[in-house]
């Protein structure tokens, strides 16, 4: 009785809690990962994108297109952000 309570309930509760620990510890890595090639890639192209506002007709053409492209970027790694996010609170963890 007790041995099958222990193979039935026990343990595969165990290894649930640990896979989602594992998951909610990655996803939160990820999150903080994602933030911090967002905010160096998004400031070195915000930067190059002024440098090639400064220039000419020709240059001003590409300097709003790696703006947009910036944020582009930056509006999909919100998103990302921000499923993340919910995703951490539905599994019962948060910030």
């Amino acid at each position: 009785m007790i041995k099958t309570w222990l193979y039935t309930r026990v343990l595969p509760a165990m290894y649930f809690n640990d896979v989602f620990d594992n998951i909610h510890n990655g996803l939160h890595s990820l999150q903080g990962r994602l933030i911090f090639v967002l905010l160096v890639f998004g400031a070195v192209m915000i930067v190059w994108g002024g440098y090639l506002y400064s220039g000419g007709e020709d240059s001003k053409r590409k300097g709003k297109a790696i703006w947009l492209r910036v944020a582009g970027g930056v509006g999909f790694a919100l998103v990302a952000t921000l499923v993340i996010s919910y995703i951490q609170q539905v599994m019962g963890g948060g910030f």
